[in-house]
């Protein structure tokens, strides 16, 4: 037989199968139509029933009935959706749903129940109605010197003056969800002031007012007033030194070796010579404060004249409108320095920013300004870490003496008594020092991390010329100015280093 041939066979036999199981697909698709009514089912009517997540509102889907299938029953279906534990069911809706889904219609999203919310307590508040924080202007003739045209006005009330008002707590309203379980409320939070000295309350039990003339004060939950405790002269040999829990004001200076405390606000229209100052909120020296012994230490924030070789420590803002020579200035807020001789050695240390019109001096006198560090964390962990090396001085001292011991006596019951009970005691202190050692380890662990975590990507920021021997330190990176600039702020750069840009 011929190739030719032989292919020809093999077409025929590819047709012939192909054929057959064509005729069997159509022979099986043909038994599994026959007696098949197609587009004939019966479809009874149904829904679908959707609870919000919150449980305050519960919905229908309803779908009419096919091909004369049996109809929804409004009755019948409150009843289910009863059985199924909704409560507070909207018949009138439901009814009206199922009207329309009988006649054909899809019907979606329908509203059948709804929860009562909750109303939520009002908290009890305490209303102040007056300034909790000190108020600054400056008087507008320019020809005055500075420390006549600074106003600083002392908070005072007078008997009978408002001060506070008291809102109480309105409880509030328990709700319902759309299975009638109560969603409850909290019960309101309470507050409470204390009249302390220099206040009382009104008949109607929420009005505070003054009893005294004074300076009205918020500390904590107790409101008071403080009477201003005011010296018409100096602070020196005629007066002694100056304690009070109230506002003070100095009309003079503050002299040599002297020291003025107050509780609250403190002003000194004079200055501040070796002397030393302190108070609980806000300070104002319209002098200088000058000498090496002069400090200033206050809790919110200080203005002053100048400073020479004195110190200043505030938590709050520290403003200096001159110059500040050879100084220390620790904010926990930000430094600023106005006049045009800036900072001339010494150091400037604010958590956020330092602002100065110039850095340094021709003479390259050693200048730091740093920022990004809170200063009172640094100083406590720099005691804790001097009394660490202390503590373990003193345990290498009693590990040296009980080696010693150890090596010359192999029996200690061999000993006087009043020996053993000296080495008794001296391994009692070991024990104690090894415990205190642990703990003060564990708070410098403490204090290192609230350093890493208070620590800012501080400013500084130079108006004027920075000189060389200037210092500038952000979050513990230092940069060493080499030579002159102008018009500059430093800062971190995305390197971890310290680096400058224009002034901002």
């Amino acid at each position: 037989m011929s190739q030719l041939s032989q292919g020809d066979d093999r077409d025929r036999s590819r047709e012939e199968l192909f054929a057959e199981n064509l005729e069997r697909f159509i022979a099986d698709m043909d038994r599994r139509l026959s007696g098949m009514e197609l587009g004939r089912d019966v479809v009874d009517a149904s829904y679908r029933l959707e609870v919000s997540r919150d449980r305050m509102s519960a919905r229908l889907d309803l779908f009419p009935p096919l091909n004369g299938g049996s109809p929804l029953d409004w009755l019948v279906l409150v009843d289910r959706l009863s059985s199924e534990g909704l409560r507070g069911l909207l018949t009138e809706e439901i009814a009206s749903a199922v009207d329309r889904c009988n006649s054909g219609q899809v019907v979606k999203d329908v509203v059948v129940a709804r929860g009562t919310p909750p109303v939520p307590s009002e908290e009890g508040r305490v209303e102040i109605l007056f300034p909790l924080s000190m108020e600054e202007s400056l008087d507008e003739d320019q020809d005055l010197p500075l420390h006549l045209r600074k106003v600083v006005k002392v908070r005072a009330v007078r008997p009978g003056d408002r001060l506070a008002i008291f809102h109480p707590p309105k409880p509030g309203r328990n709700g319902v969800d759309v299975y009638g379980e109560e969603i409850p409320v909290e019960d309101p939070k309470d507050v409470s002031l204390f009249p302390g000295p220099g206040v009382s309350i009104l008949e109607d039990g929420r009005t505070y007012v003054a009893s005294r003339e004074g300076q009205p004060v918020l500390d904590g939950r107790t409101l008071r007033v403080d009477p201003v405790f005011e010296v018409r002269g100096d602070v020196g040999v005629s007066t002694g030194n100056v304690r009070f829990d109230g506002s003070i004001v100095v009309r003079g200076n503050v002299s040599e070796g002297f020291s003025v405390v107050a509780g609250v606000d403190l002003e000194v229209f004079g200055g501040v010579f070796n002397a030393s100052i302190q108070c609980g909120r806000d300070c104002v020296v319209h002098g200088g404060v000058v000498g090496e012994r002069a400090s200033v230490e206050a809790m919110g924030s200080v203005l002053l004249h100048h400073l020479e070789h004195g110190r200043v420590i505030s938590d709050g803002p520290v403003t200096v409108e001159r110059y500040s020579l050879n100084g220390k200035i620790s904010s926990g807020d930000r430094v600023t320095v106005k006049g045009n001789r800036g900072v001339m050695g010494g150091g400037v240390i604010a958590l956020s920013t330092v602002d100065v019109t110039s850095a340094g001096s021709p003479a390259e006198v050693k200048t730091l300004l740093a920022v990004g560090t809170s200063f009172r964390v640094q100083a406590q962990l720099e005691r804790l870490k001097g009394e660490l090396r202390d503590v373990v001085a003193s345990i290498m001292r009693a590990e040296n003496l009980v080696r010693a011991v150890s090596d010359r006596v192999k029996d200690l019951s061999s000993l006087r008594e009043d020996v053993r009970e000296r080495i008794g005691k001296v391994m009692a202190l070991y024990d104690g020092l090894k415990r205190q050692e642990g703990e003060i380890k564990s708070r410098i662990a403490v204090l290192e991390e609230m350093l890493r975590s208070s620590a800012q990507n501080g400013l500084v920021k130079v108006r004027g010329e920075v000189h060389p021997g200037v210092v500038v330190e952000v979050s513990g990176v230092k940069r060493y100015v080499m030579e002159p600039m102008r018009y500059v702020s430093f800062y971190l750069g995305e390197d971890g280093e310290v680096t400058f840009g224009p002034y901002r």
